[in-house]
């Protein structure tokens, strides 16, 4: 029973802030009243009637949210106010993961046993870190106790025999239920220990190129700097129709807050494509009547309130001195991928706002532009134009390479290549590759079908041909130690059928690639379906006129997709006429270009049987299609993770990726002849 769970008893009193006329609110009441308890009301969350019902009265327990709290804290501060009583009082907070900083200076201020309560109206209490079995962790939201709960697809869902029947409209249920589990909609993932830490909603992730975001974990970095009183973190349209991070602060008094300062500091917290590129500073956050921070919402609100921002552009400035040729055309290619007017020689480019899709593009740009491929990792830690131009210019020129190129050259081992993913790019592999081993150089292989004669009616084989003839000119004997990520993984895979046939050896290592019946199979209803739709119109109509355009498309995307699973109609295929000219379109991204043609391809793609050795990284986070690569495979092993489909090359988790991998190849460098003389054979 929660009542026992909270320890209520007879000489409880509650503090209910909450209006009455919320479910939330009858849930307390009731817990309360089962137990002859008390109850004090104060009509709503008013910081001056808490703290002097606080100071009245003997209050045992309390439900308040972070905003509530925050206010709260502010006008004790401004008061002076002081608590009079040293007894335990139970704050259970709701609607939102608690900052850190926010609960040290309100368990100091009053005495408060803080407990992070994970609840919502439609299935009550659902994990807490109050009497789990570690005690509280920072960030958990703590372990279930009285419900079921699992992630699918990194979403939370719960199942309880006393949950609630279902919504009145049938269409609601369909979008809330997968069989008998209720989908709450939050993203999270569930440690060894079986405690939850909440990442965000899966509506209020936010995808900046590529990369998921979580709000949750950006506003904690930023509650942490000393100039900043609260925090809430939001995305906003760029200008590629992805996302940008957004962020609204409220200073404490007798700072000032800058953006770009702010960034500078947080580097060493968060990874650069977290970091905000666009600042708000306000007096109070904008709530809902519920006094929560709606961060889909937020971007408009602060707009409506005619705040200006801050943003990273700077205004013009006269040349730092003479340029070269080489730092001249980088500035050139910076403004243009960041759609910056002014680029400094000094500045960092994931400070003006890059992120792993920009870099791709840059990097793109620049084997086009000056004929140079740089090593991938060397860019992300040179990441200046001074610095840039001084690697560009000590780099040699791309030569007989159309697709190899170097993520890390240093080591003597047997390197590791990588095949890119369906973007068509390597950078999706620089966190993986920081945790290699440092002695095993680490190549990749760009997709640039621009250099070749392919089409819709080439195939993988055909692309794992070139890329096979590419990487034994580089390296003429084997062993070979091929992997990649997605499709990746396919190509990596024809790439060693094609060293087999010229008996040569290769290991395979495939990032949770999908099989041709997964790929094909719906793993969407049409409700899921109706649902995302109905979401990308409501996010259309929340953004200023001005940005509809450039939304609209990438917004639909999603669902587009999901009614091609539906029907299980192959679209491309129908028309590879209309594709063959989408693709020479001189105006569309190179990278989007990529991902089309590659996601045609693998619609046709039938593996043939490989005599060799497959490691398998798998997501368990989805279906099982593990009997289809089995079965067309001699050797066939399975590493399970815990994580989704692209978490195995992100920063999250790519240090225990790279840490399987190290071990699979040292293992395989055992055994092998000719392992430690690759430095000789260069």
């Amino acid at each position: 029973m929660e009542t026992e769970f909270y320890d209520y008893t007879q000489d409880s009193v509650q503090l209910l802030a909450v209006q009455l006329f919320r479910n939330p609110a009858i849930q307390v009441i009731l817990r309360v009243l089962i137990r002859n308890g008390c109850i004090i009301y104060t009509d709503g969350v008013n910081p001056k009637r808490i703290a002097d019902c606080l100071q009245r009265f003997r209050i045992t327990h309390m439900n308040l949210q972070p905003a509530g709290l925050f206010a709260l804290l502010r006008y004790c501060q401004q008061s002076s106010y002081v608590y009079p009583y040293q007894h335990s009082l139970y704050l259970i907070v709701v609607g939102a993961p608690m900052p850190v900083q926010l609960r040290e200076e309100i368990e100091k201020l009053f005495h408060a046993n803080l407990i992070d309560h994970y609840a919502m109206t439609e299935v009550g209490l659902i994990t807490s870190p109050h009497k789990a079995p570690k005690g509280y962790k920072p960030g958990s939201v703590g372990c279930s106790f009285f419900k079921q709960i699992r992630l699918e697809g990194g979403e939370v869902l719960v199942r309880d025999f006393g949950m609630f029947a279902g919504y009145d409209d049938p269409e609601d249920n369909r979008d809330s239920f997968l069989d008998d589990w209720f989908r709450t909609g939050d993203i999270a993932h569930i440690d060894d220990d079986g405690y939850l830490f909440l990442q965000g909603r899966v509506r209020e992730m936010i995808n900046r190129g590529g990369e998921k975001v979580s709000p949750y974990e950006v506003e904690a970095a930023l509650l942490e700097l000393d100039c900043i009183k609260e925090a809430a973190v939001f995305p906003y349209p760029n200008r590629q129709g992805s996302d940008d991070i957004g962020a609204a602060v409220v200073p404490k008094p007798g700072t000032t807050v800058d953006l770009r300062q702010i960034r500078s500091a947080l580097r060493s917290k968060i990874k650069p494509y977290k970091l905000p590129t666009l600042l708000y500073i306000t007096a109070d956050m904008p709530t809902s009547s519920a006094h929560k921070v709606q961060r889909n919402l937020l971007y408009q609100q602060l707009q409506e309130l005619g705040l200006m921002p801050q943003t990273l552009k700077k205004a013009f400035q006269d040349d730092e001195g003479d340029l070269t040729s080489t730092q001249a055309a980088l500035r050139e290619l910076w403004q243009c991928v960041l759609d910056q007017p002014y680029v400094g020689l000094d500045d960092d480019f994931f400070d003006l706002g890059g992120d792993s899709l920009s870099a791709a593009e840059l990097l793109s740009a620049i084997e086009t532009r000056l004929g140079c491929i740089l090593p991938v990792n060397d860019f992300f830690q040179q990441s200046t134009i001074r610095e840039l131009a001084k690697l560009v210019d000590a780099t040699p020129g791309i030569g007989s390479y159309k697709h190899l190129a170097p993520i890390r050259q240093q080591g003597c081992k047997t390197p590791l290549i990588l095949v890119h993913d369906v973007h068509g790019d390597i950078v999706t592999y620089h966190h993986l590759a920081a945790h290699i081993d440092p002695e095993r150089p680490v190549y990749g292989l760009n997709f640039n079908f621009a250099r070749e004669a392919w089409n819709t009616s080439t195939t993988l084989a055909d692309i794992g041909a070139v890329y096979a003839e590419e990487v034994q000119r580089l390296f003429p004997a084997g062993p070979y130690y091929l992997g990649g990520l997605s499709i990746g993984g396919a190509i990596a895979l024809e790439m060693g059928r094609q060293l087999e046939r010229q008996a040569q050896s290769a290991v395979v290592i495939m990032l949770d690639t999908f099989s041709q019946p997964y790929v094909h199979k719906s793993h969407k209803t049409t409700a899921h379906m109706r649902g995302l739709l109905r979401y990308s119109v409501n996010t259309i109509r929340q953004t200023p006129a001005t940005e509809v355009p450039r939304l609209v498309c990438s917004k639909l995307a999603p669902a587009r997709q999901v009614l091609k699973n539906v029907l299980q109609i192959p679209l491309f295929d129908r028309q590879p006429q209309t594709l063959d000219v989408e693709l020479s379109n001189p105006t569309r991204p190179e990278l989007q270009k990529n991902k089309m043609l590659l996601s045609h391809l693998y619609q046709t793609y039938q593996p043939e049987y490989y005599n060799g050795q497959i490691y398998y990284f798998k997501a368990a986070r989805r279906s099982d299609d593990l009997h289809y690569w089995r079965s067309r495979a001699r050797e066939f092993v399975v590493i399970e993770k815990h994580c989704a489909h692209t978490d195995f090359v992100e920063p999250a988790h790519a240090v225990d990726t790279a840490r399987v991998i190290n071990s699979i190849l040292d293992r395989h460098d055992t055994t092998a002849v000719g392992g430690s003389a690759w430095m000789e054979r260069r």
